[in-house]
């Protein structure tokens, strides 16, 4: 390909620019009316070999669903959640075959398994879905993941067919369920193509001498760092198999722009999702936000900032301190709020700990833009599960699922938190297939959750609590947001929007408490209408009362409101 002749026949469209990469690539550069669709007739020649191949352009889609702060996000792990075909367990042409007893295996969950259960997660009450990697993943062991892409154009067999994940997207979105993909551009998998066969090794950061990456984000706000620091974060390798990009080459950048502008288009979705988000070269970042908002403006784009502090979470994110946010995603996941859930709800509350972590976790909110569309969580596919932090203690996984729906943000909860899965150890261990996700299943929760016999508990506390943020998301949108000063190992917040109050309390000490009305400044709750959504509290004429390591909403209303 690299000495190929190309020529193109077409009225539509000119080509710029032939241009051979390595020894098996070409790169083609074509101008392209605005609005045209069809067939633009490529021809190959090399050797007296002649070759024709039609380049399809489509029609831009229009209309998808846009993110709002009033979401609720759940995450799935595809091979962990489902397998509904089990015919496609196994590909011919790909190296890992299924090992069920291999925590780090693949396990056999696919998108029909997903297809098959939008019912399960929109009764939960969730309007948005986030999957891990379904493009494929061709390395010989824990491919499963998805993380180490081999081929970024195609969903991995294992998983399903192209069709079957655009019908998967296109049947959410008539649900209403907006759909986001994960991107990795920070590195492929080293059976990719482009590694093994390179286009060209400054496609990559020290192609031929591995290096690992320091795993300092921070050295790339630091006013202090080293260089050498700072070039180990971004340049170096996760692991061995997995090769770092060299986005600031223009080819590389422009084909995973080029790449994520696809996938939206082809699957019609909400957004996306971006893995390791700092570690990925700044230009090239400003760069693909800039674009993916140009074509497509409905997108939501949040980016995974792993990182310890505020200031470097702030950074990344939309801020006040920045006057250009343009070029920075819409938001980030917010791991300030994760840790201050983890830790403080682990600890007494005092002073400076318990919930007090929670409180000022958010008075940092100063210094974003929209801190509301920060995406927040406690656990996830890398972090152990929460019902484990918690030391499988049902009061206190309850009361943090209950601050993660109400806190600002979009919150995202990590499938299998409804059934209290609780693994501590291991990626691949807390990675748990769900329960009657398997024909050898004992039992099924997706069929006990859409069936009319008593539910889960959690499951009963997830259906309420989103079905609150749904029927009041304007006062998750635009409302104005209160927290009073813990205080005995309470936490008090509320969220005020058109003589509406929405109260949430949590207590996580070992005593009951009041709490006056007057708390809540100016609100007005005396003489209000008062609605308990969950939790044990009670109130009576001018106070709360909140039972030990309890959590409660209320819902208040003006009368003949």
């Amino acid at each position: 390909m690299s000495e190929v002749k190309v020529e193109i026949n077409s009225t539509n469209a000119k080509l710029l620019q032939v241009k051979g990469l390595g020894q098996n690539y070409a790169l083609c550069k074509l101008k392209i009316d605005q609005n045209f669709v069809g067939k633009i007739p490529f021809y190959f020649q090399h050797e007296g070999v002649r070759q024709r191949v039609n380049y399809k352009i489509k029609k831009k889609p229009t209309g998808m669903l846009e993110a709002k702060a009033s979401d609720a996000m759940y995450l799935i792990m595809p091979d962990r959640f489902n397998n509904a075909d089990s015919t496609n367990d196994v590909a011919a042409d790909l190296l890992e075959k299924p090992n069920r007893n291999d925590p780090f295996g693949r396990h056999g969950g696919d998108i029909k398994g997903i297809d098959d259960q939008l019912g399960y997660i929109q009764s939960l009450g969730f309007n948005s879905l986030w999957l891990t990697p379904v493009w494929e993943n061709n390395q010989a062991d824990q491919s499963y993941h998805g993380y180490a892409c081999t081929d970024h154009y195609r969903i991995d067999p294992r998983f399903g067919t192209l069709e079957e994940y655009q019908n998967m997207c296109y049947k959410a979105e008539k649900m209403g369920i907006k759909m986001y993909i994960d991107m990795v551009y920070n590195h492929i998998g080293s059976e990719h193509p482009f590694f093994k066969d390179p286009i060209d090794t400054s496609w990559f950061h020290t192609h031929g001498n591995f290096k690992q990456t320091n795993f300092r984000l921070s050295t790339n706000m630091d006013p202090y760092a080293s260089q050498k620091d700072k070039e180990l974060a971004e340049k170096g390798w996760f692991v061995k198999v997995m090769p770092d990009l060299n986005q600031s080459n223009p080819e590389v950048s422009l084909y995973l722009i080029q790449n994520t502008l696809w996938w939206i288009a082809t699957a019609r979705l909400s957004g996306v999702r971006v893995d390791t988000y700092p570690y990925s070269e700044a230009g090239f970042l400003e760069k693909l936000n800039r674009r993916v908002k140009q074509v497509f403006p409905h997108a939501f784009i949040f980016g995974e900032c792993w990182d310890y502090t505020i200031p470097s979470l702030v950074y990344y994110a939309p801020n006040k301190l920045d006057q250009d946010v343009s070029g920075k995603p819409q938001s980030i996941t917010d791991f300030s709020v994760s840790f201050a859930l983890q830790e403080g709800l682990n600890e007494e509350g005092n002073w400076r700990q318990g919930l007090t972590k929670l409180y000022y976790a958010l008075v940092g909110d100063y210094l974003y833009q929209d801190p509301k569309r920060l995406v927040t969580f406690i656990d996830n596919h890398d972090i152990e599960r929460m019902h484990g932090i918690y030391k499988e203690d049902k009061k206190v996984t309850t009361m943090a699922l209950g601050l993660l729906l109400m806190t600002r943000g979009i919150p995202c909860v990590f499938y299998g938190t409804e059934v209290w899965m609780k693994e501590t150890k291991s990626h691949g261990v807390i990675r748990e297939e769900m329960p009657g996700g398997w024909a050898d299943h004992d039992s099924s929760i997706f069929d006990i959750a859409l069936s009319k016999q008593t539910q889960p508990e959690l499951i009963q506390f997830l259906r309420k609590v989103n079905a609150l943020r749904n029927q009041y998301s304007n006062h998750f949108e635009v409302g104005k947001r209160i927290q009073l000063v813990p205080s005995d190992g309470v936490y008090s917040a509320g969220i005020w929007h058109e003589n509406t109050a929405i109260i949430y309390i949590a207590n996580q000490g070992d005593k009951s408490v009041n709490i006056d009305f007057q708390r809540f400044d100016d609100w007005g709750l005396e003489g209000q209408d008062a609605e308990k959504i969950v939790g044990l509290g009670t109130v009576s004429e001018k106070q709360f009362h909140i039972e030990p390591k309890d959590f409660s909403i209320w819902v208040f209303k003006k009368p003949n409101q």
